[in-house]
């Protein structure tokens, strides 16, 4: 029997019922069980062959081409000036790249960020050395990234348009891999570009252990997710695509796991106290307010307030950005010269 999830902030989506597509496992073809029928009432399957979760029936291509055109404008946080620090930013400020950077040098190096978003991973391998692309499917990004960032080879193409015989040493897959329909093609396409000895990093939320959870807040956010990754999924994709598994680590943010504690706590009394001033706020603004002092959000409404979240998880995580299960980052690397057809 399906577990109906509650919604967690104001951003469900509302999806054309006409254009929904049934789908199997896109890893690797499974029918899988449904799980969970998520805020947006899409069913949530799990692939005891692969290990994944992931929607079906979901968005066709044109429902998915159409929302992603202004996604980060409109369905994260604007970019704006404040994004340009990044450019006086130390580079290895980062752990993803820290961790890249001591498998591979990338100084000379080619590297490509499929789905690059406002072009931090971009701007950070190019101060170190690294020949730099990227693919993006939101024009705001690509201006951004070459008129703000000074980052000028990227562009709105598909993977497979890209020459055969053109190789890369990096192929980054950050916040990306859990939106296309079918992943396991721009897997193959990634795979088939890898240089030998050549990395592909992934880093996608981690559905690692929604089972701990009685309402998995990994399903009833960012809900135009139609895939997520596990640990065995990982081991299983390292297998098809003969890639070596380099890497692999769970990875959380402490704001995300007070979230999810002060949401249950408080869901009670900030809906009493809603109800009293007649006006509808969202419980988790109340509760975030309190834990991060020194900010100035107050009373954000739910949609505007998980736009600052978005921005604070990744921006001013606390000490340790590692503790925590709700993002997994994978490292594959090529040791061989064939491909996988």
């Amino acid at each position: 029997m399906l577990k109906l999830l509650p919604k967690l902030d104001e951003r469900v989506s509302v999806w054309d019922q006409h254009k929904l597509v049934k789908r199997s496992c896109p890893f690797c073809g499974s029918i899988g069980d449904p799980i969970y029928l998520r805020p947006d009432e899409l069913e949530t399957r799990q692939c005891e062959e692969c290990g994944a979760f992931f929607i079906s029936p979901a968005p066709d291509e044109s429902v998915l081409s159409q929302f992603y055109l202004k996604y980060f404008l409109h369905h994260m946080d604007p970019i704006c000036t404040r994004d340009k620090e990044i450019l006086l930013s130390d580079p290895l400020d980062d752990f993803r790249v820290m961790q890249i950077a001591s498998l591979l040098n990338p100084r000379g190096k080619t590297l490509l960020d499929i789905g690059f978003g406002k072009g931090d991973a971009l701007v950070r391998f190019n101060k170190l050395g690294a020949n730099v692309e990227g693919i993006e499917i939101d024009e705001d990004s690509i201006r951004f990234a070459k008129e703000e960032l000074g980052i000028r080879n990227v562009g709105n193409f598909k993977l497979d348009q890209l020459e055969t015989s053109k190789r890369y040493d990096i192929i980054l897959m950050h916040d990306f891999l859990e939106h296309p329909l079918d992943p396991l093609f721009i897997l193959t396409e990634a795979r088939n570009r890898l240089k030998k000895g050549g990395l592909l990093s992934i880093w996608t939320p981690n559905a690692s252990f929604v089972h701990y959870e009685k309402e998995p807040y990994l399903f009833r956010v960012d809900l135009e997710h139609l895939q997520f990754l596990t640990f065995k999924t990982c081991n299983y994709l390292a297998r098809k695509l003969d890639l070596q598994l380099t890497h692999l680590e769970s990875v959380g943010f402490p704001l995300v796991e007070r979230i999810k504690r002060l949401s249950a706590l408080n869901r009670n009394a900030a809906r009493r106290k809603a109800a009293q001033k007649n006006k509808k706020r969202d419980f988790v603004t109340s509760s975030v307010n309190t834990i991060m002092r020194g900010t100035t959000v107050r009373n954000l409404p739910g949609y505007d307030f998980i736009k600052y979240y978005n921005r604070m998880r990744l921006a001013r995580y606390e000490k340790n950005p590692r503790l925590g299960n709700y993002f997994l980052f994978c490292i594959l690397q090529e040791n061989h010269e064939k491909e996988i057809r």
